[in-house]
Parts: C-alpha cells; structure tokens; sequence
C-alpha cells in the first residue's frame, strides 16, 4: 500500500505537469510575442541556438509527446500493480474466510446457515475487493484533483475559484441527496444476496426432500422474488452511479461559459484568453472523468459498507476464537 501510495503521488506530478506543459505550447502557437513576454521562454530559446517560431512549435510538440508517453506508461504500470494487489489480496482474504470457517467447531456450523458462509467467501469477498479498490481510486483522483486544481488556481485564481465552487455546490448537493439510499440499498443487496443462495443451496442440496414433498414451487418462488429484488436494487444504484458523469459533461460547458465571461470581465488579452482557456479545456477534460469517479467511488464506499462491516466482524470473531484460523 506504501509503495502504490509513492506511485499515486508520482502520478500526480506527471498529471500536472503534462497540463503545464500546454500553456507553453499554445503561448507559442497563438502569441506571436510569447519569447518577449516571457523572458524565461526566451532564454530557453536562446540556449537553443534561437531556433524560428516553426521550430520552437515543432519542438515543443514533440517535447509534450514524450512527456505523454511517459505518463502513459508509467500510469499503465501503476494500474497493473494495482490489480496485482487486488488479486493477492483476494486471495489472501478467501483463504483467511475459508480456513476460519474450517477451524471452527461444529456446533458453529450448526448454528450458521452454509449458504451465508458461501455467501462471505464468493459474493462478499467480490464486493469487498470493489471497496478496496473503490479506495485506491478515491486517493489517486483526489491526488490528481489537487496538483491540477493547484496549477490551474495559479494560471486563473479568480476563474478557477468559481468553477470549482460551482462544482463543489453541485456534486456535494447530488451526494448528500443520495447518501442515504446508496446505504439502505447496499444493506438490502446483501440480505437478498444471502437468502437467493440459501434457497438455492437449499432447493438443489436437498433436491430428494424437495420433490418428495413436492415444494419445487415453493423453492421457486422465494428464489425468483429474492433474485429480482437484489437485481432491481442492482439497476437503481447503476442509475445513481451514471448521474455523475453527465452531471460532471453539463458542468464542464457551464465551467467554461463562466470562465469566458469572467476574463472578459477583467479585460484579458485575447492571446491570454485563448491560452487560459486551452489551459482550462485540457484540465476539464481530464478533471471531469476524474470528479466523476471520485464521486462514484465514494458512493461505491457507501454502497459497501455492509460488505466491510460483516467482513470485519467475521476476523473478529475469528481472532476472538480458541480455534483459529491458519
């Protein structure tokens, strides 16, 4: 975790500092004077052998080509180790369940329906690994939010402090209004969950039972009702996890609108205007998919808090045994 951590943090410098490198660049392309505006652009230049507005374009291009393909590669690395992590971590944690399970005396498996403890193992154990990596990527975005929304406070302070208030007002008003269900509905998923394994282990394990008695119907029943309500619950809180990024699209255009008028409103350079603006447009386009899945990660955390609560008390109270697990 402390080496993803250092990796996350580094991806962050590369974040930013790719957007940075557009301010240069379009400054050359759209400002004719951007070496005698900047006299540290210029002495750059100078050490270059002076090269012509063509080449320093030309270079410069090529310059943030290679910064990108640098980021690029490395944030491919990161996402592979992160998936590394999560699948050693899987299995670390199915192993811990299920030897816990093992280790228990008999009257505990008495006491337990096997369908919840599958139930723990399988189903549980998926939506507990979606937690952790819901985690991971709230702490690489807000990583990432808070190098670029640094850069782009120090390119446009008074700009940027009304977009991201804006922002800030909306994705927090959407949150709070669904908090609550997001919860209820995780609760819910998990007891549905637990009761259309049991009838279905309980249907086919004791299928001889089943038919003698002739309560095939039964068993049906109680599983198809269970089975819709865990698949309805799955459609709502799919809804609720869409909402953002459409949300975060009609921001986006909003955020620039205001923009525009707010450097109109101090009276900006049109060469100052469009580099400003190329500036925000780039950080838009990689902030909003970044707002958006810090969003739906934090809801993914709410959603699956029942998931690390039963998890959690299910190592206890192996911890707390006299038979524990290997």
């Amino acid at each position: 975790i402390a080496i993803l951590f250092v990796f996350m943090l580094f991806g962050m410098v590369l974040e930013t500092f790719g957007i940075a490198l557009i301010i240069p660049v379009l400054g050359i392309i759209t400002n004719p004077n951007f070496l005698i505006d900047y006299p540290i652009a210029a002495s750059i230049s100078n050490y270059f052998g002076s090269p012509t507005r063509i080449q320093l374009v030309v270079g410069s291009m090529i310059i943030m080509s290679i910064a990108f393909l640098i980021k690029s590669v490395f944030l491919i690395y990161m996402g592979w180790k992160q998936s590394k992590f999560q699948a050693d971590l899987r299995v670390f944690m199915s192993k811990k369940l299920f030897s816990g399970y093992m280790f228990q005396p008999y009257t505990f498996h008495l006491q337990r329906n096997s369908a919840e403890l599958i139930r723990n193992i399988t189903g549980e154990m998926f939506e507990f690994l979606v937690t952790i990596s819901s985690v991971m990527t709230l702490v690489a975005e807000v990583l990432i939010l808070i190098g670029v929304c640094t850069l782009l406070f120090i390119v446009e302070p008074y700009g940027f402090i009304s977009v991201i208030s804006l922002i800030i007002v909306i994705g927090s008003a959407f949150y709070f209004s669904t908090k609550k269900k997001i919860l209820k509905w995780g609760e819910e998923r998990q007891h549905h969950d637990g009761k259309l394994l049991q009838h279905l282990q309980q249907g086919l394990g004791g299928v001889k039972d089943v038919k003698l008695l002739g309560r095939e119907s039964e068993f049906i029943k109680q599983y198809q009702s269970h089975t819709s309500k865990s698949a309805y619950i799955g459609i709502r809180y799919g809804l609720y996890q869409m909402i953002p990024r459409y949300l975060f699209d009609l921001l986006a255009v909003i955020s620039m609108t205001m923009l525009v008028l707010i450097m109109i409103a101090q009276g900006k350079s049109i060469d100052t205007f469009v580099t400003s603006l190329g500036v925000f447009a780039v950080a838009a386009f990689r902030l909003m998919p970044s707002a958006n899945r810090l969003l739906n990660s934090v809801q993914s955390l709410r959603y699956n808090i029942p998931v690390v609560d039963k998890i959690y008390n299910e190592i206890n109270m192996f911890n707390a045994s006299s038979n524990k697990p290997e």
